[in-house]
């Protein structure tokens, strides 16, 4: 199978100021209503460069697997 292209980036400004208006008359309420929801996250999910690592938390493995292991 052929790998796909990596998407075009779209920064927020972008969405807010041309793909959004546009997209509204098409999505259905659910679809609104997600993207709707997600404007309040907008701000961290574009970001394009991963913060520093101000602390290092102690590994968790032993916890995920006592929590996921029922």
């Amino acid at each position: 199978m052929p790998r796909l292209d990596q998407l075009r980036y779209v920064s927020a400004d972008q969405w807010n100021r041309f793909y959004l208006p546009f997209a509204r008359e098409y999505l259905d309420r659910a679809q609104l209503m997600r993207v709707t929801a997600f404007q309040a996250y907008q701000s961290y999910l574009s970001i394009t460069e991963p913060f520093e690592v101000t602390h290092r938390a102690e590994p968790i493995t032993s916890t995920l697997y006592r929590s996921m292991r029922r």
